[in-house]
Parts: C-alpha cells; sequence; structure tokens
C-alpha cells in the first residue's frame, strides 16, 4: 500500500510514524509538501492520501481547500489529521475519508494496510474526535 503524507514541514512526529511502521513491509511512505501534492498525487499510484489539517508559519490556515480539490481527482482514501480534532472537521467535509490525530496516525495506516476500507468503521480512532 502506498501512502503520500502531504505536510508543509514535517512534523516532529513523522521520524516515530516511519518507524512505527517498519515492520509493515507492504507499506511504503513517501512525503510532499503542499504545493506538489497534485502532481505527486497525478504521477504516482498511491492508494492513501494523508493531509495535515493546518499549514502556515503559526498553523492557522486550513487545508480543506486541498482537500476538495484533491478529491476530485484522487479515487482512494484521503486521511485528515492534525492534532486539534476541531480542524479535522472541515476535511472531512471536503471529502477526506478518515480524520485522527497525528497521535494514531500510524495505527490507522496500520489497519488500512490489513483490511479493506470501509466507509462504515467505527471507533475513536476515525473520528474526528480521536
Amino acid at each position: 500500500m502506498k501512502v503520500l503524507v502531504v505536510e508543509d514541514s514535517r512534523w516532529s512526529s513523522w521520524q516515530e510514524i516511519t518507524e512505527s511502521l517498519k515492520n509493515h513491509k507492504e507499506i511504503q511512505l513517501s512525503f510532499c509538501d503542499l504545493k506538489h501534492a497534485a502532481n505527486v498525487l497525478g504521477n504516482f499510484n498511491i492508494d492513501v492520501c494523508v493531509i495535515d489539517a493546518c499549514s502556515g508559519p503559526n498553523r492557522q490556515t486550513s487545508t480543506a481547500m486541498l482537500a476538495g480539490q484533491i478529491k476530485k481527482y484522487f479515487k482512494g482514501v484521503m486521511i485528515a489529521v492534525s492534532g486539534i480534532p476541531f480542524s479535522r472537521i472541515p476535511l472531512l467535509k471536503a471529502g477526506c475519508t478518515y480524520a485522527c490525530s497525528k497521535g494514531n496516525l500510524a495505527k490507522v495506516i496500520a489497519y488500512l494496510a490489513s483490511h479493506q476500507p470501509s466507509k462504515c468503521l467505527a471507533g475513536d480512532i476515525f473520528s474526528p474526535a480521536a
């Protein structure tokens, strides 16, 4: 499963995510900034797109518009990620399939790699408040 993490500056936990998933050989993680997301998604066979919910120097700009644009042509699973629960909600409305905290992202990716994604998944790990 190919996963693209779209983030304008790699957060400190990206190494933790990479480390957490190192034993999952079926998962290939890639990272790109917001500016290059469309190009990467258009030219590579990506299964899951993770989008950080906030961008900018003070993390105050929502990426919901980008998520909506990506959803128009990307048919894979999209995950909104943020440590601030209410920041994920606009991305869910824009077309993200799931939402989680940065701390739960590795668990969500591992789950998706081992199960068929379903729109009906329940539990806190996939909710805006996770």
